[in-house]
């Protein structure tokens, strides 16, 4: 039996301390880098949001503002004709230039949240944009292409700072300001940067050193307190183990003949836990000697983790207590001597020798069969490509992780990862090197997320993430930062360089009525998001509006059951010639005649159906409808010619033509002159010259047109020009106000105007007082409609309407 000796516990003690060491210092530098990666993305983040500001500004040319004490105008721009200019209020404006509205950005930032950003060049308007030594160095670098951003750490009045440094391009838009420089589209005319102070990084650094020291110490200590207990301990268990040796002498021989013929590992244990016997098989299966394993504790054959419930155990069958062990079979982890895990299956059983415990365990290797089982575990549960969890696998984790999630307290964060432009690698460079680069990839978004977070790999390019633990939303963006910035590094396989990057959709949990299956959809369709609005960023998927999208949805559903069932009708509102004091025809206006809530106006239904199909369906029925009506009108004796109201969506589809031209095929007998279309102006001007074409192609079929609501789009000259309607309809927010409200008045009289100019005829909405129909009719403004006349009835009372309605004298005799 080996004793723990002076010498070997002092050898011990040293290895001991210098595991501690080791640990220590590398504990150091991981966790001052991962600060300083802090810092480092901090940097950037800073740069990219100044240089995404003068991009925008660039693109708009720059920015026109008031001159006042604190903003004169800016100097160093005079050479530019358009520098000052008046609006119409007749306020004195200047042009403030990209680079003056990221210089002021900057000089705010600075003050209030202490990053300083940097605009350089070697040759400037501005001579603030002059840079400083190790500046112009870079610059230098940057016009002869060598680089395109530096970094730097080096003190400013006295306080280490990051200096980051990006090179500016000269793009289309700058050469307005910066043309005069001599500089051309795609030189480099200077530089963006931003000096970061790590003053309170360091003050981390220094934290972290403390902790880090302290947590290490007390360790080592509590290690040094066990080899010393252990040692102490040693020189008792020596005497205790001859005795058992003796006793076993006397009848090893036999015992070892039987034994040695076994194809199994056969132990013997004492009730000390020391081995005292030993078979070949057992030599073959753990590597050691019967001269080196005898009176060792059994605990050497088996890995340190198991060791603490093994002696717990142990000890209780000792005292008489109860073993859940002996008499079954189990499997195990077994260490041979070359310290080499395998899986091990043992059967364990207790006998008592002239009042002595012993235990004898058969023991068989199963690491064969395990790897079979493994396989099969491997290929149902893992991506065999990146070894990573495939979907089966990641949705048993994800729901694990909602349930612990409910305990703790806590939010996880389901992120949909998806690789920008792969298709064109595996295009290029073949399948092979695409596998090689996703594990690659793989390796690296690994990486960066924690312990307890799982990545898994479910299709070609795509990868999606559960991140636990998470306090609040906000809380997940430093590990999607980190995740775009390890994708987005350039990655090196066979001399070539790729770069990258990826969109994320991000969705969180807990969330009321959410399951496994809708976290991942939302996930999935915040990730499209993400494409749509650039890539390489990710987007948070916005529950409240999803919510919204569906009970939109469901209304849209609800109305095109409305349809089939029949549920709407038609209402309509006289059109007369106050003069003469004839009906001239009537509006068609839609009602929805709803079982629970009643008779609902257009306002409560129709814009949930605004550019969706169902418009059209809807539209097409109100085609049909006012036709079926004019035939029955004119069954009566009746010409009353029916105005309809077309929404953009049917009038610029497809079909238009061919479906108005197939409903009045249906109704032979209705002259198409009595079906009027009316336009909205604003929908009209959307692409006048397609609205024109459609609207000419229906005047061949009879059908007229009408524009509504004129007066409140662009009424441009020109469009009224180009379209070919038969009717202006003033629009009633106008005509209401007409009486007092003199700019309502002059559009009135305005929008008259210009229909007589063109010889087009004009109607008002909205007439609601004789003094309204006087005014229009001494504008030359003879039709009208509005509650003043009528207000809007069913089909069945306009007959009895029309025997009883006469027009105000006053009208008579305008």
């Amino acid at each position: 039996m080996k004793v723990l000796t002076p010498k070997l516990f002092v050898a011990s003690t040293v290895v001991w301390t210098l595991i501690l060491a080791i640990s220590l210092g590398w504990n150091l530098i991981i966790g001052k880098q991962q600060i300083m990666d802090e810092a480092y993305a901090e940097a950037r983040a800073n740069l990219n949001k100044d240089i995404s500001l003068r991009r925008w500004a660039t693109s708009h040319g720059g920015v026109y503002v008031p001159i006042t004490e604190k903003q004169k105008p800016v100097p160093w721009l005079s050479h530019i004709p358009n520098r000052d200019i008046t609006s119409t209020d007749g306020r004195q404006l200047t042009l403030l230039n990209p680079a003056t509205i990221l210089r002021q950005t900057m000089d705010r930032y600075a003050e209030e949240y202490g990053v300083r950003g940097r605009i350089i060049g070697l040759k400037q308007l501005n001579p603030d944009n002059a840079p400083d030594e190790w500046e112009r160095t870079q610059l230098i670098e940057f016009t002869q292409k060598r680089k395109k951003e530096v970094w730097a750490i080096s003190d400013i009045d006295g306080v280490p700072h990051l200096r980051y440094l990006r090179a500016m391009i000269m793009e289309p838009g700058c050469d307005k300001c910066h043309a005069i420089l001599g500089y051309k589209t795609g030189d480099v005319r200077g530089a963006t940067g931003i000096n970061l102070s790590l003053q309170s990084h360091l003050e981390d650094i220094r934290t972290l050193t403390l902790n880090i020291a302290f947590t290490h110490g007390t360790i080592w200590i509590l290690g040094f307190s066990l080899l010393l207990m252990g040692w102490r301990s040693a020189y008792k268990q020596e005497a205790i183990s001859r005795e058992a040796e003796n006793i076993l002498k006397i009848s090893s021989a036999k015992y070892k003949a039987v034994i040695n013929t076994a194809k199994d590992a056969i132990i013997t244990v004492d009730d000390k836990g020391h081995i005292v016997g030993w078979n070949s098989a057992a030599e073959s299966l753990f590597g050691y000697t019967e001269e080196e394993i005898l009176d060792q504790s059994v605990d050497i054959l088996m890995p340190s983790t198991f060791r603490e419930n093994h002696n717990k155990g142990f000890k209780r069958v000792v005292h008489g207590g109860e073993s859940h062990v002996i008499g079954t079979t189990v499997e195990l982890v077994g260490l041979r001597k070359d310290s080499s895990e395998f899986p091990m299956e043992l059967s364990l059983a207790k006998w008592d020798a002239n009042g002595n415990l012993f235990f004898s365990a058969i023991i068989r290797d199963i690491t064969e069969s395990n790897t079979h089982k493994n396989q099969l575990e491997m290929i149902a549960h893992y991506d065999t490509l990146t070894r990573l969890p495939n979907r089966v696998l990641f949705a048993d984790r994800l729901k694990q992780s909602m349930t612990q999630s409910k305990r703790r307290g806590l939010m996880i964060a389901v992120a949909y990862l998806d690789i920008d432009g792969f298709k064109s690698i595996n295009d290029s460079y073949g399948h092979n090197f695409g596998d090689r680069f996703l594990i690659e990839l793989s390796e690296r978004m690994k990486s960066v997320l924690r312990d307890g977070d799982t990545l898994a790999r479910i299709g070609g390019d795509e990868f999606i993430a559960v991140m636990v633990d998470i306090a609040g939303s906000q809380d997940s963006s430093p590990l999607l930062e980190r995740l775009l910035l390890a994708t987005s590094s350039p990655v090196t396989i066979d001399d070539i360089i790729m770069r990258v990057t990826i969109s994320i959709g991000v969705t969180f949990y807990p969330q009321e009525g959410a399951d496994a299956d809708l976290l991942i959809r939302q996930a999935d369709q915040a990730m499209y998001s993400a494409k749509q609005a650039g890539k390489n960023r990710y987007h948070y998927f916005d529950v409240k509006h999803d919510a919204e999208l569906r009970i939109k949805h469901e209304n849209q559903e609800r109305i095109s059951r409305a349809i089939n069932q029949k549920e709407f009708v038609l209402y309509y509102q006289p059109k007369v010639n106050m003069k003469e004091g004839k009906v001239i025809g009537a509006e068609a206006l839609i009602r929805w005649q709803h079982p629970d809530r009643g008779l609902l106006p257009p306002a409560e239904f129709l814009p949930l159906i605004e550019n969706h199909r169902v418009s059209v369906e809807l539209g097409k029925w109100v085609m049909d409808s006012a036709l079926k009506q004019i035939k029955d009108w004119l069954e009566q004796g009746l010409n009353i010619p029916v105005s309809i109201n077309i929404a953009a969506e049917q009038f610029q589809s497809e079909d238009f033509e061919a479906s108005l031209r197939n409903i009045l095929k249906n109704f032979p007998d209705v002259p198409p002159e009595y079906l009027e279309l009316e336009v909205l102006e604003t929908s009209a001007l959307e692409d006048v010259s397609q609205v024109s074409r459609i609207m000419r192609s229906c005047n061949a079929l009879g059908v007229q047109f009408s524009l509504d609501d004129f007066g409140t789009g662009y009424s441009s000259l020109t469009y009224l020009k180009r379209l070919p309607v038969n009717i202006l309809k003033i629009d009633q927010s106008f005509v209401r106000d007409m009486l007092i409200d003199q700019d309502d008045f002059a559009i009135v009289q305005g929008v008259i105007g210009l229909a007589n100019a063109f010889s087009i005829e004009v109607i008002a909405e909205g007439v609601e007082t004789v003094d309204h129909g006087t005014i229009l009719l001494q504008m030359g403004c003879l039709l009208a409609q509005g509650y003043g006349i009528a207000r809007p009835m069913p089909a069945s009372e306009i007959p009895e309407w029309m025997k009883n309605w006469k027009p105000d004298k006053a009208w008579m005799n305008a």
